[in-house]
């Protein structure tokens, strides 16, 4: 498999280019997404079961569903049971693919939500991780 470039890191600075075949996607999974936010493990593990079209067809749907889960507005303005669901049925979505950082916001997001209290600052959180998790699911297709 060759890997034409890697994708800016977090930080948003431009990775070296590669054009090796020799690189393999074990390899372009560890380097191109930051261990901060993917356990390439997890991962791997789903594409060994679910195999190659599976999985991808898994990553884009997620990344659809990422699009429209959570919008940048006020979280006041958001029905906090609708953010509730989202963010539940993106714990264990996000965790089955190895997508560590999402998962732990979400279940942070989860809890605020189902307490009743303040989730700003979760929501916050949750919608820069779901950027940075759609930048990383964009490097892995």
């Amino acid at each position: 498999m060759a890997i034409k470039k890697y994708p800016e890191d977090l930080s948003g600075a431009k990775s070296e280019l590669y054009e090796q075949d020799h690189v393999t996607p074990d390899f372009a999974l560890r380097d191109s997404v930051s261990r901060d936010i993917f356990d390439p493990e997890i991962f791997e593990e789903l594409r060994e079961l679910f195999g190659e079209d599976r999985t991808r067809l898994a990553l884009e749907e997620l990344s659809s569903c990422l699009q429209d889960s959570f919008p940048n507005v006020a979280p006041e303005d958001l029905d906090r049971d609708q953010i509730f669901r989202r963010a539940h049925f993106l714990v264990a979505r996000a965790g089955l693919m190895g997508f560590t950082a999402l998962r732990d916001t979400c279940v942070d997001l989860q809890h605020a939500c189902a307490k009743g209290s303040p989730f700003g600052k979760e929501y916050s959180r949750t919608l820069e991780t779901t950027t940075a998790t759609r930048n990383a699911i964009a490097s892995l297709l």
